[in-house]
């Protein structure tokens, strides 16, 4: 009976448990993005913005985003690093904007 109990509570707690994943900072998680011939643009010019001014951009967001914002901003920064074959982290920039 004592080993069916702990077996019950070990699945629970591996199965309740969220994969813990490391945020990458905003340097790592722009360079990986720009690294795979991934940018973005200015939506204003037309022309790619160099990776240095995302980043500090996106230091600057999350220097200033509410703090019940943080989860949307790690998935962003995830999906950055990531780098989708498509480039395209729009699910989570939209997720950001309707959190701010």
């Amino acid at each position: 009976m004592r080993a069916f109990i702990a077996l019950i509570a070990l699945c629970f707690v591996s199965c309740t448990e969220e994969e813990m994943v490391d945020v990458p900072s905003c340097q790592q998680a722009i360079a990986a993005f720009y690294n795979v011939g991934c940018y973005f643009v200015d939506s204003e010019t037309g022309e790619q913005i160099p990776p240095v001014e995302m980043a500090g951009a996106c230091q600057m967001m999350r220097g200033e985003a509410p703090t019940y914002c943080q989860d949307e901003l790690d998935d962003w920064m995830i999906c950055l690093a990531d780098s989708p074959p498509n480039c395209d982290c729009s699910i989570e920039q939209e997720a950001i904007l309707r959190c701010l």
